[in-house]
């Protein structure tokens, strides 16, 4: 129930009454109020025009913000291609562009039942920034890395280079993959020894070592078909002069030892143990053959490699170093019928002296040059010993 009071004197009126008793003014009806539901609906209106709005301006005004990103990082890398900085930097600064672009388009995407209030916080707009940053950093980053790693994995032709083997060091030049500089991976490497022979390796390399399998081969016709470790041959391998097959069996640094086969013309002369390149002495020994001065004279080719046992006296001793003595020996009286002998004294082993009489065990080597005091060349049969005695 509502009470009326007249609008000129203040005198309450009756509901029945027209006009106030007091002063006799009009009554004026009241307007009722608005609803407040109206008023509600023009605000929720309003804040949804708002949020419409808002949407669209976030997303201008994210492009304006890379764009300009893109021009300031554009004119950088334009002064780092005069002074020579290089390409690779611009084209992955111009794919950062990209991607943080499609980065933001997946973004907004990815939400859309958000409200533009809490995408205009500024909490949210940090941890997108963020994220959008984090993803690109780990992208360049191995981007760096696989740039490195092709860097020092390249591939060199004709590389001077030294290296240390066992023989000492060798000069040469090196075709085939590097690392950090050094042969390693597949290559080969080319070189000479001391007398001048020409030699190379091929195979596996681990930081400027010979490791793997390889092959080693002389320009006089010796070659080697192994694994190797350190520089050395080590494991199961085989030996060649002139494309035909002399040695096959095991290697323990670059030495004949454990079990092999000794060939001879296509067929097995020994076959047995070894020991730091040495044949077991009693199977050797059983197999060495007595041949004739003259038969090897006529056939030196045939007997290479062969087996031989040869008696006679010493008529010349030339020790070298690493107990490696070179001498001759007459197998008739008078210094008729000399054969050359190599040999290396064993440890605690008496010396050969000049007019001893012995007998020797070794492998045949054909024919051996040497000059003579009137300079003129001779031609006797030569053989690398394995046993000798003094009788």
């Amino acid at each position: 129930m509502f009470i009326m009071y007249c609008k000129n004197c203040g005198r309450e009126l009756k509901n029945e009454t027209s006009f106030c008793t007091g002063c006799g003014a009009a009554r004026v009806p009241l307007q009722p109020p608005e609803p407040v539901t109206a008023a509600a609906d023009g605000a929720g209106k309003k804040n949804a025009s708002s949020g419409k709005i808002v949407k669209p301006l976030l997303v201008i005004l994210s492009v304006v913000l890379l764009l300009s990103v893109a021009l300031i990082g554009g004119a950088v890398i334009f002064i780092n291609n005069i002074f020579g900085a290089g390409k690779v930097q611009a084209a992955e600064f111009m794919q950062f562009v990209s991607e943080s672009m499609t980065l933001f388009e997946s973004q907004e995407q990815d939400e859309p039942n958000t409200s533009a209030a809490q995408k205009t916080q500024p909490g949210a707009q940090t941890t997108t920034a963020q994220r959008i940053m984090s993803e690109q950093q780990t992208q360049t980053s191995q981007k760096i890395k696989s740039k490195q790693t092709a860097e020092n994995n390249k591939y060199a032709e004709d590389m001077p280079i030294t290296l240390f083997l066992k023989v000492g060091a060798r000069d040469g030049y090196y075709t085939g993959e590097i690392k950090n500089g050094v042969p390693h991976g597949k290559g080969k490497f080319t070189t000479q020894n001391p007398a001048g022979i020409v030699w190379y390796y091929e195979g596996g390399f681990v930081d400027s070592r010979f490791e793997g399998k390889g092959i080693q081969e002389f320009e006089d016709g010796r070659r080697d078909e192994c694994s190797y470790t350190n520089n050395m041959k080590n494991g199961k391998g085989k030996y060649y002069i002139d494309e035909e097959l002399v040695y096959e069996g095991s290697y323990k640094d670059d030495a004949r030892d454990g079990y092999g086969k000794l060939y001879s013309n296509g067929e097995v002369v020994y076959e047995g143990m070894y020991v730091i390149g040495i044949p077991e002495e009693q199977p050797f020994k059983d197999v060495c053959l007595a041949i004739e001065y003259e038969d090897i004279l006529r056939l030196p080719e045939y007997y290479d490699g062969v087996p031989i046992k040869i008696s006679g006296t010493v008529v010349q001793v030339i020790e070298k170093k690493d107990n490696e003595v070179n001498f001759r020996i007459a197998t008739k009286d008078g210094r008729k019928e000399i054969v050359y002998i190599g040999y290396e004294r064993k440890e605690g082993e008496p010396r050969i002296l000049e007019k001893d009489v012995v007998t020797t065990w070794g492998i045949c080597i054909g024919l051996v040059t040497y000059e003579g005091s009137t300079f003129n060349k001779i031609n006797i049969p030569g053989m690398i010993s394995y046993y000798i005695s003094i009788d």
